[in-house]
Protein backbone atom coordinates (compact mmCIF):
# COMPACT_ATOMS: atom_id res chain seq x y z
CA UNK A 1 0.00 0.00 0.00
CA UNK A 2 1.26 3.37 -1.00
CA UNK A 3 2.10 5.86 1.76
CA UNK A 4 4.04 9.20 1.67
CA UNK A 5 7.32 8.30 3.33
CA UNK A 6 9.51 10.39 6.00
CA UNK A 7 6.33 12.13 7.79
CA UNK A 8 5.26 9.61 10.58
CA UNK A 9 6.98 10.75 13.72
CA UNK A 10 10.46 12.86 13.93
CA UNK A 11 13.65 10.99 13.76
CA UNK A 12 14.65 12.83 16.58
CA UNK A 13 12.24 11.94 18.93
CA UNK A 14 12.99 7.98 17.90
CA UNK A 15 16.75 8.25 18.52
CA UNK A 16 16.14 10.33 21.54
CA UNK A 17 14.41 7.27 22.98
CA UNK A 18 17.06 4.68 22.09
CA UNK A 19 19.67 6.70 23.89
CA UNK A 20 17.51 7.39 26.87
CA UNK A 21 17.16 3.03 26.67
CA UNK A 22 20.82 2.77 26.38
CA UNK A 23 21.11 4.65 29.55
CA UNK A 24 18.51 3.00 31.88
CA UNK A 25 20.07 -0.30 30.45
CA UNK A 26 23.28 0.91 31.69
CA UNK A 27 21.68 1.98 35.15
CA UNK A 28 19.98 -1.89 35.19
CA UNK A 29 23.60 -3.75 34.80
CA UNK A 30 24.51 -6.02 37.08
CA UNK A 31 27.08 -3.73 39.37
CA UNK A 32 29.54 -6.48 39.86
CA UNK A 33 29.19 -7.08 36.34
CA UNK A 34 30.15 -3.74 35.68
CA UNK A 35 33.13 -3.21 37.80
CA UNK A 36 34.42 -7.08 36.79
CA UNK A 37 34.44 -6.87 33.08
CA UNK A 38 36.29 -4.45 30.93
CA UNK A 39 34.90 -1.44 29.97
CA UNK A 40 35.59 -1.66 26.61
CA UNK A 41 33.79 -4.83 26.07
CA UNK A 42 30.67 -3.55 28.24
CA UNK A 43 30.74 -0.65 25.79
CA UNK A 44 30.94 -2.79 22.66
CA UNK A 45 28.29 -4.65 23.84
CA UNK A 46 25.89 -2.15 24.76
CA UNK A 47 26.56 -0.06 20.66
CA UNK A 48 26.28 -2.89 19.35
CA UNK A 49 22.69 -3.70 20.70
CA UNK A 50 21.32 -0.22 20.46
CA UNK A 51 23.71 1.02 17.41
CA UNK A 52 20.78 2.05 14.10
CA UNK A 53 21.66 0.75 10.49
CA UNK A 54 20.57 3.32 8.41
CA UNK A 55 19.01 2.84 5.16
CA UNK A 56 21.02 2.79 2.42
CA UNK A 57 19.17 2.70 -1.22
CA UNK A 58 21.09 -0.04 -3.34
CA UNK A 59 20.01 1.81 -6.98
CA UNK A 60 22.28 -0.22 -8.87
CA UNK A 61 19.80 -3.55 -8.33
CA UNK A 62 16.77 -1.65 -8.79
CA UNK A 63 14.47 -2.81 -11.61
CA UNK A 64 10.91 -3.17 -12.56
CA UNK A 65 8.96 -5.69 -11.34
CA UNK A 66 6.96 -5.92 -14.26
CA UNK A 67 3.78 -4.02 -15.69
CA UNK A 68 0.54 -4.74 -15.25
CA UNK A 69 -3.37 -3.74 -16.17
CA UNK A 70 -5.25 -1.55 -13.42
CA UNK A 71 -8.65 -0.01 -12.75
CA UNK A 72 -7.30 3.45 -12.43
CA UNK A 73 -9.89 6.31 -10.50
CA UNK A 74 -10.27 9.03 -12.25
CA UNK A 75 -12.69 11.14 -10.92
CA UNK A 76 -11.13 14.06 -9.88
CA UNK A 77 -10.36 14.65 -13.58
CA UNK A 78 -12.54 16.70 -15.04
CA UNK A 79 -12.34 15.50 -18.70
CA UNK A 80 -13.12 11.68 -17.55
CA UNK A 81 -16.01 11.92 -14.94
CA UNK A 82 -18.48 14.01 -16.41
CA UNK A 83 -20.32 14.28 -13.66
CA UNK A 84 -20.77 10.54 -12.33
CA UNK A 85 -22.48 10.25 -9.17
CA UNK A 86 -19.91 7.23 -8.13
CA UNK A 87 -16.58 6.99 -8.83
CA UNK A 88 -15.10 6.87 -12.47
CA UNK A 89 -12.43 4.39 -13.48
CA UNK A 90 -10.72 3.29 -16.43
CA UNK A 91 -8.51 0.57 -17.29
CA UNK A 92 -5.06 1.51 -17.26
CA UNK A 93 -1.02 0.43 -16.71
CA UNK A 94 0.46 0.07 -13.38
CA UNK A 95 4.81 -0.48 -13.74
CA UNK A 96 6.51 -1.51 -10.05
CA UNK A 97 10.11 -0.04 -9.94
CA UNK A 98 11.55 -1.78 -7.00
CA UNK A 99 14.99 -0.18 -5.24
CA UNK A 100 16.60 -2.78 -2.73
CA UNK A 101 17.37 -1.10 0.69
CA UNK A 102 19.60 -2.10 3.68
CA UNK A 103 19.20 -1.17 7.08
CA UNK A 104 16.27 -0.13 9.33
CA UNK A 105 13.23 0.37 7.23
CA UNK A 106 11.65 1.65 10.30
CA UNK A 107 13.69 4.65 9.57
CA UNK A 108 11.94 5.57 6.11
CA UNK A 109 8.66 6.70 8.09
CA UNK A 110 10.36 9.14 10.39
CA UNK A 111 11.51 12.65 9.69
CA UNK A 112 14.52 13.57 9.64
CA UNK A 113 15.64 17.33 10.75
CA UNK A 114 16.07 18.85 7.18
CA UNK A 115 12.40 19.17 6.07
CA UNK A 116 11.57 18.98 2.82
CA UNK A 117 8.11 20.28 0.97
CA UNK A 118 8.01 17.26 -0.96
CA UNK A 119 8.22 13.71 0.59
CA UNK A 120 8.43 10.38 -1.11
CA UNK A 121 4.81 8.02 -1.96
CA UNK A 122 6.17 4.75 -2.17
CA UNK A 123 5.35 1.00 -0.66
CA UNK A 124 8.05 -0.41 1.23
CA UNK A 125 8.50 -3.98 2.37
CA UNK A 126 11.37 -5.34 4.91
CA UNK A 127 13.88 -4.79 2.40
CA UNK A 128 13.17 -2.54 -0.71
CA UNK A 129 11.24 0.42 -1.65
CA UNK A 130 8.72 -0.10 -4.32
CA UNK A 131 7.45 3.34 -6.31
CA UNK A 132 3.74 2.66 -8.60
CA UNK A 133 3.01 4.56 -11.85
CA UNK A 134 -0.43 4.33 -13.34
CA UNK A 135 -2.45 6.03 -16.03
CA UNK A 136 -4.68 4.97 -18.04
CA UNK A 137 -1.60 5.24 -21.04
CA UNK A 138 1.63 5.35 -19.41
CA UNK A 139 4.46 6.76 -22.07
CA UNK A 140 8.07 5.71 -21.88
CA UNK A 141 10.00 8.75 -22.10
CA UNK A 142 7.53 10.91 -19.37
CA UNK A 143 7.66 7.71 -16.96
CA UNK A 144 11.47 7.65 -17.25
CA UNK A 145 11.35 11.22 -16.20
CA UNK A 146 9.35 11.07 -13.69
CA UNK A 147 11.30 7.91 -12.27
CA UNK A 148 14.25 9.93 -12.23
CA UNK A 149 12.97 12.79 -10.58
CA UNK A 150 11.54 10.60 -7.72
CA UNK A 151 14.46 8.46 -7.22
CA UNK A 152 16.38 12.00 -7.26
CA UNK A 153 13.87 13.12 -4.43
CA UNK A 154 14.01 9.70 -2.24
CA UNK A 155 17.78 9.78 -2.62
CA UNK A 156 17.65 12.93 -0.79
CA UNK A 157 15.29 12.08 1.59
CA UNK A 158 17.75 8.35 2.57
CA UNK A 159 20.63 10.67 2.18
CA UNK A 160 19.25 13.41 5.09
CA UNK A 161 18.36 10.09 7.33
CA UNK A 162 21.54 8.86 6.77
CA UNK A 163 23.63 11.58 7.63
CA UNK A 164 21.65 11.95 10.96
CA UNK A 165 21.76 8.52 11.78
CA UNK A 166 25.32 8.36 11.61
CA UNK A 167 25.84 11.60 13.62
CA UNK A 168 23.59 9.99 16.19
CA UNK A 169 25.60 6.39 15.96
CA UNK A 170 29.01 8.73 16.55
CA UNK A 171 27.42 9.88 19.49
CA UNK A 172 25.64 6.90 20.70
CA UNK A 173 29.48 5.69 21.46
CA UNK A 174 30.33 8.65 23.50
CA UNK A 175 27.25 8.89 25.31
CA UNK A 176 27.90 5.22 26.55
CA UNK A 177 31.22 5.43 27.39
CA UNK A 178 30.37 8.38 29.86
CA UNK A 179 27.54 7.62 31.39
CA UNK A 180 29.56 4.01 32.06
CA UNK A 181 32.34 5.75 33.71
CA UNK A 182 30.08 7.83 35.86
CA UNK A 183 28.44 5.08 36.97
CA UNK A 184 31.43 2.70 37.88
CA UNK A 185 32.58 6.14 39.61
CA UNK A 186 29.44 6.37 41.63
CA UNK A 187 30.08 2.24 42.90
CA UNK A 188 33.26 2.58 43.38
CA UNK A 189 32.74 5.49 45.68
CA UNK A 190 29.83 3.77 47.37
CA UNK A 191 32.03 0.74 48.02
CA UNK A 192 34.65 3.02 49.53
CA UNK A 193 32.29 4.61 51.89
CA UNK A 194 30.62 0.93 52.81
CA UNK A 195 34.26 0.11 53.95
CA UNK A 196 34.72 3.06 56.52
Amino acid sequence: MERTLFVNGTLSSYLNQRLNSVLQEIDRYDPDQLLLQSQDDVVAFLVSKFIEDAPELDLDNRYVDGTEEVQIDVSGDPTRSFGALGPTVVSGTQVRIVIPFKGNGRLLDLTSNNLGMNPPIADTTQSAIVLLYRAPQLNAEQLRMQMDRDIANLVKYVGWTHDEVTNWNSRLHSEVVGAISRRKTRLLHDRNLGAC
